[in-house]
């Protein structure tokens, strides 16, 4: 049961990957044109619109595709896309703003804030359902939404939240048939059976999301699939499996240029180093890991990186590195106000501390570690501190104590493997109140229409009277509210013609007037021209004297001729050309 708990954390962080919100992918190219774009928009308006709804979603989707490089800018950007969205009461960009919100929070290990955001987008979505029930944007919406309510629920370790919200979600895919959808909540769903100690329904699911979301050419579902597949073969000591799966996802991971995906893979193939005892190779993909999330800003796997790498050196002996490891998960741990890895981290310390014979420290970490994991009701995490305290007392000969942590261990460990029988009774418990809800409501509406029949018949003539009234009353308000909708809609349209129309005058006018410009410019290219050729034809002058009685028919189809005549005298002979080109006007003359 070691690092139980910041596994599971890390684990449901992979989890939350499975949010599909925009088709782009994590790549830098996408990133750099939505940049682009959100830096070149100008707003239309004087003052913030409507049509700054584009804004909202350039900035959404720059947040979507940042939260893999910086989670902080990421966290800013969707709070920016937020505010805006609110401000111009763009209700769409507003649910979705509290969606891409409570991703990065969660990222951030801020579980109770992130369901705050996906619960008020979830709210958001259902008013939206209300005024168009059939709107297949909608419902995505809400199946989105619905999904990060699971995710958090299952980060939170509210198994039976997380399914409640899960199971809604993918009825809700189902029922559009969006495969990408669903293929992204029953991979989520197997990760909450895989934490209910479910195992065989785990890697059902697991592989049934990766059928799902294979069909659908989408890389990064199927790369955090195999990371799922693969740590739960690891979680089987299975790690050959583990590794295949793992490095698989890897690939996909690295070609679609998804930094945070990658370094949650490299966090699962250093664990699965690390439990098959081959300790270097850990350490390597672990500092792979930690490089990664130090780029991003991704809190949780630096913490579970740093603390990784204080088990590993702690195997291989090298308690210095161990130490400043553990510390710098502690220190994390500490701001990000997470008791569950602060918890985690003291019990690394305080395993490492014992091996290095620093006995003081090591009890005291393990009695902070114990009393963190009370106080979050963390039975594991206890468990974890137990054992250790145990040896460590055992070691300095305090039996007594040894003995009574010895025995608060197999009573959590006990109770911990009955937990695990429990669990499995959670789906039928849910059915159960799901059940009971629906036989509630049916007793309710029973109860309803028995009072309903039990009105006296004056009552209903008195109600149908009013009603027959209202209903007249707001037949013909609606008309004429009709009526003068119509009537303002045409005004506008006519306005709207007439402008056009004014436009169009304009732009026909100032064409004219480029036209008859360039006519101008051409006609007196031509005529230059026209000056330049005849000063090449023969002159009359000279025709007369070398040929008395003639006449000259000259006359060009296009101000300038295709066609020439020149004469020229040699000695005592005279030469005459009349030359027809191939052409006319100014291509013959060319």
């Amino acid at each position: 049961m070691k690092n139980t708990i910041r596994e599971i954390l890390l684990f449901f962080s992979i989890l939350s990957q499975f949010f599909f919100y925009t088709p782009l992918k994590a790549q830098q190219s996408p990133l750099d044109s939505l940049i682009r774009l959100a830096n070149n928009y100008k707003s239309k308006c004087k003052e913030t619109c409507i049509e700054d709804s584009i804004k909202v979603k350039l900035l959404d989707n720059i947040s979507w595709e940042l939260k893999s490089f910086n989670l902080d800018s990421a966290l800013l950007l969707a709070n920016q896309s937020l505010e805006l969205a609110q401000k111009i009461k763009y209700k769409k960009g507003e649910a979705r703003g509290f969606t891409q919100k409570s991703i990065c929070l969660r990222y951030l290990g801020k579980y109770d804030e992130a369901l705050i955001a996906c619960q008020n987008s979830l709210k958001i979505w259902d008013e939206l359902l209300s005024e168009n029930e059939k709107s297949l944007e909608y419902k995505r919406g809400k199946i989105k939404a619905l999904f990060q309510i699971s995710s958090n629920y299952s980060g939170k370790g509210n198994y039976l939240e997380s399914i409640k919200a899960g199971e809604i979600s993918l009825s809700l895919a189902k029922e559009i048939n969006d495969k990408r959808l669903m293929g992204g909540q029953i991979g989520n769903l197997g990760g909450t059976y895989q934490a209910l100690g479910d195992y065989s329904k785990a890697i059902e699911y697991y592989f049934q999301s990766l059928k799902l979301t294979e069909e659908m050419g989408e890389k990064r579902s199927v790369a955090i699939n195999y990371n799922l597949i693969g740590y739960l073969f690891s979680f089987q000591k299975e790690y050959e499996k583990a590794l295949e799966y793992l490095q698989k996802g890897l690939k996909v991971s690295i070609e679609i240029g998804d930094k945070q995906l990658s370094g949650d893979i490299y966090y699962s193939i250093a664990s699965t180093y690390n439990q098959s005892q081959n300790f270097q190779l850990g350490i390597e993909n672990a500092m792979q890991a930690l490089k990664i999330s130090q780029e991003v800003n991704y809190r949780l796997l630096e913490c579970n990186s740093w603390m990784e790498l204080c088990n590993l050196y702690t195997a291989i002996g090298d308690y210095n590195k161990a130490i400043e490891s553990g510390n710098l998960a502690l220190k994390i741990a500490s701001e990000t106000e997470n008791l569950g890895l602060k918890a985690a981290a003291l019990n690394s310390l305080a395993n490492c501390k014992r091996l290095m014979k620093n006995y003081k420290d090591s009890e005291l970490d393990l009695l902070q570690a114990i009393q963190i994991g009370k106080e979050i009701q963390s039975p594991g995490s206890v468990q974890n501190s137990e054992e250790i305290l145990s040896v460590l007392y055992t070691i300095l000969g305090k039996h007594d104590k040894a003995l009574i942590h010895y025995k608060n261990f197999i009573k959590l460990r006990d109770s911990l493997e009955n937990e695990e029988s429990n669990r499995k009774q959670i789906r039928s418990e849910i059915n159960f109140e799901f059940d009971k809800k629906t036989a509630v409501l049916q007793e309710a509406q029973e109860k309803e229409k028995q009072i309903a029949e039990e009105k006296s018949f004056i009552q209903k003539i008195i109600i149908s009277g009013v009603a027959l009234v209202l209903v007249i009353v707001l037949f013909f308000t609606y008309m004429i509210f009709k009526s003068l909708k119509t009537t303002k809609k045409q005004k506008q349209i006519i306005e709207l013609k007439e402008q056009e129309t004014n436009e169009q005058n304009i732009i026909i006018k100032h064409q004219k007037h480029l036209v008859e410009e360039k006519q101008k410019e051409i006609l007196d290219s031509i005529n230059y021209a026209k000056r330049i050729q005849y000063t090449l034809l023969a002159h009359s002058d000279f025709l007369k004297d070398n040929i008395p009685n003639h006449f000259v028919y000259f006359n060009p189809k296009d101000i300038v001729s295709g066609d020439f005549y020149w004469a020229t005298k040699r000695g005592n002979k005279f030469y005459l050309a009349v030359c027809d080109s191939t052409g006319h006007g100014v291509p013959g003359a060319l």
